[in-house]
């Protein structure tokens, strides 16, 4: 049956913008604006002419948002797919092809001012950063790349960590455990935060460092296989999750017109098997594998910002350099009937120099414009290993297949692989705003070259069929304009229009095992292939921003039509179970956003965000795409309507200042794949995630109770295309726990 979330009437808010504000209210205090570095200048949110939501750290605590899955799916427009540690693709107004996160991403993840959603290997997603000691998060929608660049076609996602202070000491601390249903295991979450003023008003420290612990909640119920010394490998919540971090900031105000900051930051997320389950087999919170599944994601990065502040302008030199490393070890028995299991491992090293000037004072006229470099460098090894304990019998099993061997030789080789992926990219890019009376237009453009070089060499093995060695190199240029046109009714309305270009890298040639080359002619790939185009956006958005009832009421909304070429979507292999990188022609993607919040009378905030995606083919794919896709085809992994809606209550408790919060989100239904569209599997999400939050701060101590995905709804995030036998990826359980806070 399928489940309705039930919106209240807009009325009673409508009635009450209309009204004349009563004496209580005109008293009360407004509602707080954020700053955000969106446009890379500080500006308040309700003054940036785009479509943008700011979540800032006193939200972030009421709400118990930590990760992707707390609070991107409860923004307009924005969905989430979260696979697991370095398995989690992020989709804005519906600019995606599928849930696979090895696609090439098209939103971008910035920690700071630092490009993170970089691996230029096979598994292209965001890092999943805890937000702990975090000032705001910033999420952009809709194409970014005059200011942000390539793969910032669908939105950019930036991560704003908390910045030393100049002038006092301070800390923050925090212990929690909690409960999971489902689950026999605990999870516990630590964090610490000290803020160290070295020299007062010129040099200071903020060191931060946390654990998160969570308990895993899906049962390993396979069983041993004895012909081939298969141990049996079940296990309770094989799915638990660590999560640490470190991070160590240094501020230095050299002149009060020049000042350097630096960061030095590491997380490292490890996982004892994947959020899977197979319903149909093992349970709905079960799952049946033949070895112990892992995966990890570790960063380290070091970036170092100059800014300085001159009479011709301002200028910022913002320096990165990331490293990071993923692993992935899956369990293969349901897609090649074997006990063999698939290791992946992936590093990779980016570095980006980026050198802006902007404009500085008031006048009419405004610019922004600067020089960009970046180079990813990746090293991806991918191999298959036994799953049994015994040489002997891997040896039988090789037998058993048919491979011949030498009596005494060593079993052949499984799957032996290997890509060393190289990209550089050079931009130069620009805005310029003039101001008259009411109305102001912004101009600007990116001009990029990349160029992309791949070496591939297949070792002879079982899987992969006789050795072969690939070099591929692709060079393209690319301009990204943009036209914003904004007029300001008033101190408090203002309405916008924008036309802007996104843009995503190609991908050059990836080499496929020989049991693969079937699959490729029966789709119409052919076994010559040359990689994919680039493929580009043209969005345009007009939207609103108001502040009413003395800015205690913000209400923005914004509509948006884009127009997708060359969609570049990765295929998936129906019997080898490896995929390639394809073009599937023309979509677009049509659809409304609106945000509310408010403060009401005697404590009480409201929150309501909704959208209505409407994203499709526009024509059929083409037969050497391999995608099966017909013109009217919805995109996979795109929920029609999101809405989120919020209520809490500030109250005073004896001598404590408290607070009660509850948040429920609704997410729509969705494919998992085009092909999705015209067989038995149907459409997974439609589902509704309603939480509590109850909190007290005496002094400087503060405590909180919550109780999240209160109902246990069960969460499918995706009916797995790369496994023929019924798997899903789920999410996560009722949890409930408390936290204990101090602050100084």
């Amino acid at each position: 049956m399928r489940k309705k979330f039930g919106i209240p009437s807009a009325v009673p808010v409508l009635a009450l913008l209309t009204s004349p504000a009563s004496p209580a209210a005109e008293s009360s205090p407004a509602i707080e604006e954020i700053t955000v570095t969106a446009t890379r200048r500080a500006t308040g949110l309700q003054d940036v002419p785009v479509a943008i939501t700011a979540i800032g750290s006193e939200q972030m605590e009421k709400r118990g948002l930590q990760q992707f899955s707390d609070y991107l799916p409860s923004i307009p427009g924005v969905s989430l797919q979260d696979r697991g540690a370095g398995r989690n693709k992020i989709v804005i107004r519906g600019i995606s092809s599928g849930p696979d996160p090895a696609e090439t991403p098209t939103v971008a993840t910035y920690f700071g001012e630092s490009l993170i959603s970089v691996l230029p290997t096979t598994q292209a997603s965001s890092p999943n950063i805890k937000l702990f000691d975090v000032e705001r998060v910033e999420v952009l929608r809709g194409p970014q790349g005059t200011l942000f660049g390539a793969g910032s076609m669908g939105g950019t996602v930036r991560i704003i960590p908390a910045a030393p202070a100049l002038d006092a000491f301070g800390m923050n601390a925090e212990a929690g455990i909690n409960g999971t249903a489902h689950s026999e295991d605990l999870g516990s979450d630590l964090g610490a935060a000290v803020n160290l003023t070295i020299v007062p008003g010129k040099f200071a420290l903020r060191v931060a460092a946390y654990n998160q612990q969570d308990a895993g909640f899906s049962d390993n119920v396979s069983a041993a296989v004895p012909e081939y010394d298969v141990p049996d490998v079940s296990r309770r919540d094989v799915n638990d999750v660590e999560i640490s971090g470190a991070r160590v900031s240094a501020l230095w105000q050299v002149t009060d017109d020049l000042r350097v900051s630096a960061v030095a930051f590491r997380q490292e997320t490890q996982s004892g098997g994947l959020p899977d389950a197979n319903p149909l087999t093992a349970g709905e919170y079960s799952q049946s594998r033949y070895l112990r599944e892992r995966l990890g994601d570790e960063i380290n990065l070091f970036s170092l910002d100059v800014a300085y502040a001159s009479v011709i302008g301002d200028f910022v030199s913002s320096t990165s350099y990331l490293q990071r490393d993923t692993t992935q070890i899956r369990d293969t028995y349901g897609i090649f009937g074997i006990p063999v299991g698939l290791y992946d491992s992936q590093t990779g090293d980016f570095f980006s120099q980026e050198l802006r000037w902007s404009s500085s004072g008031v006048g009419p006229w405004s610019w922004i414009g600067g020089l960009y470099f970046s180079r990813e460098q990746g090293h991806f090894t991918q191999g298959a290993h036994f799953s049994g304990t015994t040489v002997d019998a891997e040896r039988r099993l090789q037998m058993d297949m048919g491979i011949p061997l030498d009596p005494g030789a060593a079993p052949m080789t499984w799957y032996d692989w290997l890509a060393r992926p190289d990209t550089e990219q050079l931009a130069a890019f620009g805005e310029v705003a003039l101001t008259a009376g009411s109305w102001t237009i912004t101009a600007g453009a990116r001009v990029m070259e990349y160029e992309q070089k791949r070496i591939e060499d297949n070792r002879e093995s079982v899987l992969g069929g006789p050795e072969s060695f690939d070099a591929a190199e692709r060079k393209e240029s690319v301009f990204t304009p943009k036209l914003n046109i904004e007029y300001q009714y008033s101190d408090e309305v203002r309405y916008y229009g924008q036309a802007a270009k996104g843009f995503r890298l190609g991908a050059v040639l990836s080499t496929l095992p020989d049991l693969c080359n079937q699959d490729l002619i029966d789709l119409g790939l052919g076994l010559n292939r040359d990689g994919a185009d680039s493929d580009s956006v043209w969005s345009y958005e007009l939207g609103a921003k108001t502040r009413l009832a003395d800015r205690r009421v913000t209400l923005n909304a914004a509509a948006f039509v884009i127009d997708w070429q060359d969609v570049q979507t990765n295929v998936l292999l129906p019997t080898c179970g490896f995929q390639v990188t394809s073009n599937g022609g023309k979509a677009s993607s049509k659809g409304l956003e609106v945000e509310l919040s408010e403060l009401l009378a005697q404590g009480f905030t409201v929150d309501f965000s909704a959208s209505y995606v409407r994203a499709q083919l526009e024509q059929d794919t083409s037969a050497e795409s391999g995608l099966n896709g017909f013109s009217g085809d919805r995109l996979p992994g795109i929920p029609r309507f999101n809405v989120h809606g919020g209520l809490g209550y500030d109250f005073l408790l004896g001598q404590a200042d408290a607070y009660l919060r509850a948040d429920a989100t609704y997410v729509g239904g969705y494919y998992g794949s085009f092909n999705n569209l015209h067989d038995s599997v149907g459409e997974v999400g439609d589902y509704t995630l309603i939480g509590f939050r109850f909190g007290a701060q005496f002094g400087q101590w503060s405590a909180e109770a919550f109780l999240d995905n209160a109902f246990d709804e069960r969460v499918v995030f995706l009916n797995d295309p790369e496994f023929p036998d019924g798997r899903q990826s789920i999410g996560r359980p009722r949890t409930y726990g408390v936290v204990v806070r101090y602050r100084l």
